[in-house]
This record gives structure tokens, C-alpha cells and sequence, in this order.
């Protein structure tokens, strides 16, 4: 199965909050190197985040550790097509934002990753998880 990491999870993953045991939990099921997508969409909501919520060590900390694990197969850089991913975010936005109240950057995680062809997405925003659920995709956190 392909999966797909939003911010929230990679930053659980990595950082000592509420939800990294959880991340942790789920990591340790990889029986090989998962290879999630980082796009460079996703690199900068992540380092964003990362900058919003941490002190600059800290930050600076985790980045190397994500790097380390880049080169180890747990992230694979990919490029994002944007004229694909635009198409991909606004049908979904069409097709199942109505009622929902779905933000934008919600629908372009779950575009890039359905462009990507993953079916799993990874995530502890609740919004989100709902969303990656209504158009189908495996939610298990």
C-alpha cells in the first residue's frame, strides 16, 4: 500500500508531542523503507510548521533527521505537477467539498497524494483524515 504523510504526521513522527507514540506505533509496522512522497509542497508546510511550532534548534534538529531518513528511504522527494495537482484539487473540491467546509490546503494534501497514486494517508488533523476518507482513500490513525 502507498502512503501518503501530511505534516501533522511527520511532525508527531519526529517531535515529542501528544501524538508521537502513536506515529511511532505505526512506523514501527514498516517492514521496509515506506518511501511516503515529499513534495515540495509538502517540504515547505512541513519546515513551516516546523518553525511555527518549535524553537530554531529543535527545528533545525528534526530537518536533519528527516534528510538522514530521506536518504534511507523513509521519504522520497518527488516533484509535484502542478497542472495535475490543480485538476486533481479542484474536481475533489467539485466533487466532495460541498457541506464540508474543507479548507483548501486540506484538498491540495489530498490531491498530491492521490496524484502520487497513494492510497493511505497518514495524518492526526481530524478535518483532514475525514476529507482523505470521503474520497475513498485508508485513514488508520
Amino acid at each position: 500500500m502507498k502512503e501518503y504523510a501530511d505534516s501533522s504526521f511527520i511532525v508527531s513522527l519526529y517531535a515529542n508531542d501528544a501524538n508521537h507514540p502513536r506515529a511511532a506505533a505505526y512506523a514501527s509496522t514498516w517492514t521496509a523503507a515506506p518511501m511516503l512522497p515529499l513534495t515540495p509542497f509538502g517540504r515547505f508546510e512541513l519546515q513551516n510548521t516546523l518553525r511555527r511550532v518549535l524553537v530554531p534548534f529543535q527545528a533545525a534538529s528534526i530537518i536533519r533527521n528527516i534528510q538522514a531518513d530521506e536518504r534511507a528511504g523513509v521519504f522520497q522527494s518527488r516533484p509535484l505537477e502542478s497542472y495535475l495537482w490543480m485538476l486533481r484539487a479542484d474536481e475533489l473540491s467539485r466533487q466532495y467539498v460541498w457541506g464540508t467546509k474543507t479548507r483548501a490546503l486540506d484538498v491540495l494534501h489530498v490531491a498530491a497524494a492521490l496524484v502520487h497514486g497513494c492510497v493511505v494517508f497518514l495524518t492526526f488533523d481530524a478535518n483532514q483524515r475525514a476529507f482523505a476518507k470521503s474520497v475513498g482513500m485508508q485513514t488508520p490513525l
